[in-house]
């Protein structure tokens, strides 16, 4: 009873944290997702990946058969550690046993997870020994 030429799989799920152009205060951050709607009301896993670039050709984790924390949104911690003043990207998709959806949209963020002192300033004028008209 069912469209073989129709995919009935999983939609994708809506990144919700963190969102292009966040900046995030750890290495470790959680990323947070609303759940997908499958239409056959399977139970669904989800599998993200994050990436050290936006053309998605360094990845720098893959975890996959994700549960669902609760009925509207899921998360996971991020176990290896990122760059520090560095930007990453993930996205997300579900699983419902039998097929993969579709991946979130990509979103970029940068890791900031130590405030740095900002550097001294250096006057540029005037020079020691240099007279300034008043």
């Amino acid at each position: 009873g069912t469209d073989p030429w129709s995919f009935d799989g999983p939609e994708a799920p809506l990144a919700v944290s963190p969102l292009e152009g966040d900046q995030v205060d750890t290495l470790t951050p959680f990323l947070v997702w609303s759940n997908a709607f499958d239409p056959q009301m399977d139970p669904l896993t989800y599998h993200v990946e994050v990436w050290t670039d936006e053309a998605m050709t360094q990845q720098l984790s893959d975890e996959d058969l994700l549960q669902e924390n609760d009925p509207y949104e899921s998360f996971w911690k991020l176990e290896v550690p990122l760059v520090e003043n560095s930007n990453a990207w993930w996205r997300v998709r579900a699983h419902d046993g039998l097929v993969y959806g579709p991946f979130s949209e990509l979103q970029g963020f940068f890791v900031n997870a130590t405030g740095e002192v900002p550097e001294t300033p250096v006057p540029i004028r005037p020079l020691d020994g240099d007279s300034v008209a008043c």
